[in-house]
């Protein structure tokens, strides 16, 4: 402890048995402090010398609650539970149609048993890789600040990193296709209940069965079974707990069935990697009168198919406090994104005292069962894979600096109608002409594509290019420069505002068509001799360009993005493009002179003009997505 913490330390049993009780609650009465005991019964609990008065409460399902005061516990504690056993004449059966009226009304009832308001919340992160009961190869944990949103909605809410520390043994990573990636988003993405899951509505697609009737903290709880109605359906297994009164959930333990575990298999990087078994459980705590998510644990064991070893990895979580009151978002400057991995931000496991926080008990861990380089070397390499994964985290690690955008732009050109002719003479003495009508036009369409490169969390590089969608057209846009980016909802479905400035050059150009050719001749510094020859007329422009775009987010990675701009153009010229369209396309060569080119004559209804007749009004606006960890 320190001088304003107390340390209460033990382990849960169960009082007849002598059975460890894995995933209790550990509260202490009247707060929103707290913890849960690990898969051996074990708890650990700091608490602030300010609560010493109080009283810390021991609750599990199918167990009488016990409380006992805080100024009691001396040394490390053993906490014994009664157990409370129902007769089976106590089980209530309930026909299917009456079970699923009850899962009806428990999915409706989630806003008003779940937070209707925002909630702030520290909690403690690990993730870990091991042999199956035996060594570390990675571990990772965290000190999480999370705000989440009401129960309302399904909307995922935001996370901050306040402390982060790992024990990450090389080569590791080389059988490891979990990168961890987004894996301090555990407290939201592990909460079934926020998110809203398809078992719980309930889903036709799921059989559900009243297994029994239990007990927790008094209240009566229906244990509830589901599985897919379809065996060759990808889906969920398992079985959760309602509180009778409140038809509130509380408790869920479940895994994947065997179709959806063949589809994850596939999903693996590598596929060296096959899945044997899978657990999750997600547990709720009601504290003054609402459900909050306390705590979710995911362990799977699969079998690394080069070394013929079984391994385990595994995610826990526990919200340690809470808070309700006047609670605010988490800054966006202070947001961990989606793409951390702990492991690249985080400080040595063996200089880290975490001695004032509440964190999960693992004995494995206390007693420093990491495994040795050696070892882990002849267990997880294979010849020609440690290049390759180190190639991909590299990759990986410069993706996450990068942003793309893939747009349709709408540019306000307009075209005067009319009959064009272009007569070309060459000084050899050879000539072209070419004939075209045109109607009135007034929009030049351009599919774009921009690479970003994120400075900070509000300040890009970029460079954009994009060309015409029609064939008739030569038009192109290239341009570059800086992007400042303004968030505007920072949790959910994200919206940005974005501000760039830079420099643009643009292209505008239509057909006049292709003509046969028989001799070589000389064309804005290039030799031309194709059989066919296209011809372009229109204008270039290059000048400071200015814009904007609101981007709103669809998915984990993905925006949909709205912008426009103005470009201030400094300099326009007007161009005769000619092509190449006959023989091998790498071959095909193009060229470009000005309108004003000696040997160029361009006329508009029989009289000569100085003018491809092609006006931009200056601005633009488009729509695309956008992609971004």
């Amino acid at each position: 402890s320190s001088s304003k913490n107390l340390l209460i330390e033990g382990s849960i049993k169960n009082q007849k048995t002598n059975e460890k009780i894995a995933y209790a609650n550990v509260a202490i009465s009247g707060t929103y402090i707290g913890t849960v005991s690990n898969l051996n019964g074990e708890f650990r609990l700091v608490v602030p010398e300010s609560l010493s008065n109080k009283s810390i409460s021991f609750s599990a399902i199918g167990y009488e609650s016990f409380s006992k005061p805080i100024n009691e516990f001396v040394g490390r504690v053993t906490i014994s539970l009664q157990p409370l056993d129902y007769q089976l004449g106590e089980v209530v059966v309930m026909p299917d149609s009456t079970l699923l009226t009850l899962l009806r009304k428990a999915y409706k009832k989630i806003p008003d048993n779940y937070p209707d308001y925002p909630t702030r919340s520290i909690g403690f992160y690990r993730e870990y890789l091991k042999l199956k009961d035996s060594d570390f190869l990675y571990l990772s944990e965290a000190i999480l600040d999370v705000y989440k949103t009401s129960y309302e909605n399904s909307i995922d809410g935001q996370v901050k990193l306040l402390k982060s520390r790992k024990s990450v043994t090389s080569g590791s990573d080389t059988i490891n296709r979990y990168q961890f990636y987004g894996g301090i988003y555990f407290p939201h993405k592990a909460d079934i209940v926020k998110r809203r899951f398809d078992v719980l509505k309930p889903s036709k697609e799921y059989n559900y069965s009243l297994k029994k009737v239990d007990t927790y903290n008094g209240h009566e709880v229906y244990c509830i079974s589901f599985s897919p109605d379809d065996d060759t359906k990808a889906g969920l297994v398992g079985e959760f707990y309602l509180d009778k009164e409140s038809l509130a959930y509380i408790r869920f333990e479940y895994c994947y069935n065997d179709k959806k575990l063949a589809e994850s298999d596939n999903d693996k990087l590598f596929n060296d990697l096959k899945t044997i078994e899978n657990k999750k459980i997600r547990i709720y705590e009601r504290i003054n009168g609402r459900y909050y998510f306390k705590s979710g644990f995911s362990k799977e064991l699969f079998l690394n198919k080069v070394s013929n070893k079984l391994f385990e990895i595994s995610d826990e979580y526990i919200l340690t406090e809470l808070d309700v009151d006047s609670v605010r978002q988490i800054p966006f400057g202070e947001q961990a994104p989606y793409s951390t991995v702990i492991s690249d931000v985080a400080q040595d496991y063996s200089l880290s005292d975490w001695k004032d926080y509440t964190i999960l008990e693992n004995e494995s861990i206390s007693q420093s069962l990491f495994i040795k380089k050696e070892q882990a070397d002849s267990l997880l390499i294979r010849e020609d894979l440690p290049s390759k994964r180190e190639f991909f985290d590299k990759l990986f690690k410069y993706i996450d600096l990068l942003e793309t955008d893939i747009t349709l732009a709408a540019y306000p050109v307009s075209v005067s109608n009319g009959d064009y002719a272009l007569h070309l003479n060459f000084p050899d003495g050879g000539n072209l002409k070419y004939q075209s009508t045109s109607a009135d036009e007034s929009l030049s369409f351009q599919y774009e594509m921009a690479i970003k490169y994120k400075l900070s969390k509000y300040l890009k590089l970029f460079f954009n290019s994009g060309a015409s969608i029609i064939s008739s057209e030569k038009s192109f846009c290239n341009n570059g420069g800086i992007e400042y980016s303004i968030p505007l909802k920072t949790y959910g479905k994200r919206i940005f505002y974005s501000a760039n400035a830079g420099y643009g050059f643009l292209k505008f150009m239509k057909s006049m068509g292709e003509i046969d050719n028989e001799a070589e001749f000389n064309f804005g510094g290039k030799k031309l001799d194709s059989d066919k020859i296209e011809a372009f007329r229109g204008i270039k422009l290059n000048g400071m360009r200015l814009g904007s775009d609101l981007s709103f987010q669809i998915s984990n990675f993905w925006y949909l993005k709205l912008f426009g701009g103005w470009q201030f153009n400094f300099n326009q010229s007007e161009k005769v493009r000619l092509e190449e369209k006959k023989g091998f396309f790498l071959g095909l060569k193009s060229a470009e002179e000005n309108l004003s080119g000696e040997g160029v004559d361009f006329f508009l209804n029989g009289e000569k003009s100085s003018s491809t007749q092609f006006h931009f009004q200056n601005y633009f606006v488009g729509l695309g997505l956008k992609w971004s960890f």
